[in-house]
């Protein structure tokens, strides 16, 4: 069984929203892009539904900052598709 075999499985099983989405958010102070992984599909999905912001974080720099229109349309984009 492929891994995207099994993901297609996670998604039928409804699975898929306990999971987390790991994605990437450049920070606006250092300009370093920062992996973002504390957030599970369903909080995105109501995040982005909802209009609210999406914060990201850099360890480095210890600052927040809302992710960008083009980050917020990735996010959307592979939580439409399963990841």
């Amino acid at each position: 069984m492929t891994t995207r075999s099994r993901f297609a499985d996670f998604l039928r099983a409804g699975t898929i929203k306990q999971l987390f989405v790991p994605f990437i958010s450049t920070c606006p102070q250092c300009g370093v892009p920062q992996p973002q992984l504390g957030l599970s599909c369903s909080a995105l999905q109501r995040l982005l539904r909802g209009g609210h912001p999406i914060e990201a974080y850099c360890v480095a720099c210890d600052e927040f900052w809302p992710v960008s229109l083009e980050e917020r349309r990735e996010i959307a984009e592979r939580l439409a598709v399963g990841g």
